[in-house]
Protein backbone atom coordinates (compact mmCIF):
# COMPACT_ATOMS: atom_id res chain seq x y z
CA UNK A 1 0.00 0.00 0.00
CA UNK A 2 0.94 3.66 -0.69
CA UNK A 3 0.00 6.61 -0.75
CA UNK A 4 0.94 9.77 -3.25
CA UNK A 5 0.29 12.90 -3.22
CA UNK A 6 1.85 15.43 -5.42
CA UNK A 7 -0.91 18.26 -6.90
CA UNK A 8 -4.34 19.32 -7.01
CA UNK A 9 -7.13 17.60 -9.26
CA UNK A 10 -9.53 19.44 -11.37
CA UNK A 11 -12.14 20.64 -8.42
CA UNK A 12 -8.83 22.16 -6.74
CA UNK A 13 -8.49 19.32 -3.85
CA UNK A 14 -5.41 17.76 -3.34
CA UNK A 15 -5.08 14.56 -5.77
CA UNK A 16 -4.72 12.05 -3.00
CA UNK A 17 -4.82 8.54 -3.85
CA UNK A 18 -3.95 5.18 -1.59
CA UNK A 19 -3.87 2.68 -4.32
CA UNK A 20 -3.85 -1.11 -3.54
CA UNK A 21 -3.61 -2.29 -7.17
CA UNK A 22 -1.96 -0.57 -10.04
CA UNK A 23 0.42 1.53 -8.02
CA UNK A 24 3.44 1.56 -9.81
CA UNK A 25 1.22 2.67 -12.90
CA UNK A 26 -0.39 5.96 -11.18
CA UNK A 27 3.33 6.59 -9.64
CA UNK A 28 4.71 6.61 -13.38
CA UNK A 29 1.86 8.31 -14.68
CA UNK A 30 3.10 11.43 -12.08
CA UNK A 31 5.79 11.23 -12.43
CA UNK A 32 5.82 11.73 -16.66
CA UNK A 33 3.89 15.10 -15.99
CA UNK A 34 5.92 18.01 -16.69
CA UNK A 35 6.43 20.24 -14.10
CA UNK A 36 5.47 23.64 -13.49
CA UNK A 37 9.50 24.99 -13.08
CA UNK A 38 12.76 22.87 -13.98
CA UNK A 39 15.81 22.33 -11.80
CA UNK A 40 19.18 21.56 -13.09
CA UNK A 41 21.41 20.98 -10.01
CA UNK A 42 26.28 20.60 -10.19
CA UNK A 43 28.62 20.56 -8.08
CA UNK A 44 31.81 22.83 -8.57
CA UNK A 45 34.59 22.59 -6.70
CA UNK A 46 36.87 25.41 -6.89
CA UNK A 47 40.64 26.65 -5.28
CA UNK A 48 39.01 24.20 -1.87
CA UNK A 49 36.04 24.97 -1.55
CA UNK A 50 32.27 23.39 -3.22
CA UNK A 51 29.91 25.28 -4.76
CA UNK A 52 26.19 24.37 -5.56
CA UNK A 53 24.95 25.84 -8.85
CA UNK A 54 21.08 25.81 -9.14
CA UNK A 55 19.20 26.44 -12.60
CA UNK A 56 15.55 27.02 -12.37
CA UNK A 57 13.73 27.75 -15.37
CA UNK A 58 9.81 28.32 -14.86
CA UNK A 59 8.21 26.29 -17.99
CA UNK A 60 4.18 27.64 -16.65
CA UNK A 61 3.15 30.39 -15.03
CA UNK A 62 3.86 30.59 -11.69
CA UNK A 63 1.77 32.69 -9.71
CA UNK A 64 2.82 32.32 -6.12
CA UNK A 65 6.05 32.71 -4.04
CA UNK A 66 8.21 29.91 -4.02
CA UNK A 67 11.39 28.64 -1.97
CA UNK A 68 14.21 26.83 -2.79
CA UNK A 69 15.97 24.55 0.09
CA UNK A 70 19.20 22.52 -0.35
CA UNK A 71 20.51 19.54 1.94
CA UNK A 72 23.49 17.93 1.71
CA UNK A 73 22.90 13.78 2.12
CA UNK A 74 25.65 10.66 2.22
CA UNK A 75 25.45 7.62 1.26
CA UNK A 76 27.47 4.58 2.61
CA UNK A 77 27.96 5.63 5.91
CA UNK A 78 28.79 2.65 8.24
CA UNK A 79 27.11 2.17 11.66
CA UNK A 80 26.41 -0.36 13.78
CA UNK A 81 22.94 -1.61 13.45
CA UNK A 82 20.82 -3.45 16.19
CA UNK A 83 18.91 -6.40 14.98
CA UNK A 84 16.91 -9.25 16.63
CA UNK A 85 20.63 -11.32 15.74
CA UNK A 86 22.15 -8.76 18.14
CA UNK A 87 24.89 -5.74 16.66
CA UNK A 88 25.92 -6.06 12.74
CA UNK A 89 28.83 -3.71 12.05
CA UNK A 90 29.80 -1.48 9.34
CA UNK A 91 26.19 -1.74 8.32
CA UNK A 92 25.67 0.76 5.34
CA UNK A 93 23.22 3.63 5.75
CA UNK A 94 21.96 5.67 2.76
CA UNK A 95 21.09 9.19 2.41
CA UNK A 96 21.85 10.26 6.19
CA UNK A 97 20.81 13.88 5.80
CA UNK A 98 24.00 15.80 6.75
CA UNK A 99 23.25 19.69 6.63
CA UNK A 100 20.92 21.85 5.39
CA UNK A 101 23.16 24.36 2.83
CA UNK A 102 20.21 27.32 3.00
CA UNK A 103 17.65 27.32 5.63
CA UNK A 104 15.61 24.78 6.19
CA UNK A 105 12.20 26.45 5.14
CA UNK A 106 14.34 27.60 2.34
CA UNK A 107 15.62 30.58 0.71
CA UNK A 108 12.94 33.04 -1.78
CA UNK A 109 13.23 32.69 -5.56
CA UNK A 110 13.04 35.92 -6.75
CA UNK A 111 11.61 35.44 -9.86
CA UNK A 112 8.25 36.97 -11.64
CA UNK A 113 7.18 34.05 -11.83
CA UNK A 114 6.60 34.00 -16.25
CA UNK A 115 6.81 31.25 -18.31
CA UNK A 116 10.34 31.33 -19.81
CA UNK A 117 11.47 32.84 -16.79
CA UNK A 118 15.28 31.38 -15.54
CA UNK A 119 17.30 32.69 -12.42
CA UNK A 120 21.18 30.55 -11.70
CA UNK A 121 22.07 30.30 -7.76
CA UNK A 122 25.43 29.74 -6.79
CA UNK A 123 26.08 28.64 -2.76
CA UNK A 124 28.68 27.72 -0.87
CA UNK A 125 28.47 23.94 0.31
CA UNK A 126 29.84 23.55 4.24
CA UNK A 127 30.97 20.24 4.31
CA UNK A 128 32.31 19.42 8.11
CA UNK A 129 29.66 17.37 8.61
CA UNK A 130 30.14 15.18 5.44
CA UNK A 131 32.69 12.00 6.33
CA UNK A 132 33.18 11.38 2.37
CA UNK A 133 32.92 13.66 0.10
CA UNK A 134 33.01 11.01 -2.89
CA UNK A 135 29.61 9.90 -1.34
CA UNK A 136 28.08 13.25 -0.76
CA UNK A 137 24.86 14.18 -2.22
CA UNK A 138 23.46 17.70 -3.05
CA UNK A 139 19.45 17.95 -2.46
CA UNK A 140 17.51 21.00 -4.31
CA UNK A 141 13.64 21.50 -4.21
CA UNK A 142 11.77 24.07 -5.08
CA UNK A 143 8.22 24.67 -2.92
CA UNK A 144 5.53 26.56 -3.10
CA UNK A 145 6.26 29.12 0.36
CA UNK A 146 2.84 29.01 1.73
CA UNK A 147 1.84 25.37 1.07
CA UNK A 148 5.18 24.00 1.04
CA UNK A 149 4.11 21.30 -1.95
CA UNK A 150 7.33 20.35 -3.67
CA UNK A 151 7.03 21.02 -7.59
CA UNK A 152 10.33 19.89 -8.29
CA UNK A 153 13.56 18.48 -7.54
CA UNK A 154 17.47 17.37 -8.37
CA UNK A 155 19.87 15.79 -6.73
CA UNK A 156 23.48 16.16 -8.06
Amino acid sequence: MGLLMRGKNSSGDWDLFSPIANFDNLVEDYLNRTPEVAIALSRMDSGGYSYASVEIEFLEDVAVPLTLTLVATEDDVQVTQESPAGHLEGYPENHVLRCAITDPWGMEVVADGKRGTKRQVRLPLETSNVTNLNNCNIVAFISEKESRRILNAAQN
